[in-house]
């Protein structure tokens, strides 16, 4: 029998898979994407005129309303 491996979701930013530990939580950004906390905290900081990495919206890291991405959080979560 053959298994199929699950991919888990990943941030598109920096490609580590989601969990649920504080920096590794989904965050949406303002275009509908996600990327992890770590990444968008950084992003806030250094690099607030960024594009997003899926769809490439200029300044998403303009702001501080980046909210949990509950539908991935289910996800991980499941998978736990």
């Amino acid at each position: 029998m053959r298994t199929i491996k699950k991919e888990k979701p990943a941030c598109s930013e920096c490609f580590l898979e989601y969990g649920l530990g504080t920096y590794r939580i989904p965050r949406k950004l303002p275009c509908g994407h996600s990327i992890c906390f770590k990444c968008v905290k950084d992003k806030v900081k250094n690099y607030p005129e960024e594009v997003c990495p899926e769809c490439g919206e200029y300044g998403v890291f303009k702001g501080n309303n980046f909210p949990k991405n509950l539908e991935i959080i289910a996800i991980i979560s499941s998978n736990c």
